[in-house]
């Protein structure tokens, strides 16, 4: 119990690290390839009114699979498989978007892309919860949302720079190389044991119990 505490007494660990590295990479990927996405659409003849669609369907797609992943991640513990597999899902849709030859193929790669987002949220953000004391969370999902919005400006200058010059007739949306490293990273990183945060509770419990049994007990809020 003392190690589990230790390896929480801190907020600049490895799993912070990597989350904020995954996240940042994860971001430069998809929204390099989402700030030329309506143009491309465009150039596939899609209707004006199918860019609000693919986006609106994704949104709602990528906030269901939270919901259930994220009951998913707790009955299961198996957050780290999921986080992972969701984040190589986004260099999927991106390819599918890259190769698109009509507008169907950019709906199915933003559909696969955005319900991998879904899926790594939650249980990356239950991962980060465990592997650091209460104290530092703030500081910790702080780092970690810096990255996401660092990745996320500079996405679409990367696109800027890569189409800057090329003819749109023959440019598809670029899934740029930091889609593998995304997925490396929240591969290799430490992960919080799903146990910790109920180790946690039960010591507290315990504490509890045992100053009930001394008279000392705090009433419990209502």
């Amino acid at each position: 119990m003392g190690l589990a505490m230790d390896s929480r007494s801190g907020w600049l660990n490895r799993t912070v690290l990597g989350a904020g590295l995954t996240s940042g990479l994860g971001d430069l990927c998809y929204e390099t390839a989402q700030a030329v996405l309506p143009a491309f659409l465009a150039l596939l003849g899609a209707p004006p009114a199918m860019v609000g669609s693919i986006e609106g369907l994704a949104d709602g797609l990528n906030s269901f699979t939270k919901l259930v992943v994220g009951y998913l991640g707790d009955r299961l513990g198996a957050r780290k498989a999921l986080a992972v597999f969701g984040y190589a899902l986004t260099p999927l849709g991106g390819a599918l978007i890259a190769l698109a030859t009509a507008w169907p193929m950019i709906l199915v790669g933003r559909l696969i892309g955005w319900f991998g987002k879904g899926v790594r949220g939650p249980v990356r953000d239950a991962i980060m919860a465990g592997a650091v004391g209460p104290a530092y969370r703030g500081r910790a999902f702080g780092l970690h949302r810096a990255a996401d919005s660092l990745g996320a400006v500079l996405g679409p200058a990367l696109a800027a720079l890569t189409l800057s010059g090329l003819s749109w007739s023959n440019t598809a949306p670029p899934d740029p190389p930091p889609a593998g490293p995304a997925t490396t990273a929240q591969l290799v990183r430490a992960d919080q044991p799903p146990q910790a945060e109920a180790t946690a509770d039960s010591t507290t419990a315990g504490s509890t119990t045992a100053d009930s049994a001394t008279g000392n007990a705090t009433p419990a809020a209502a």
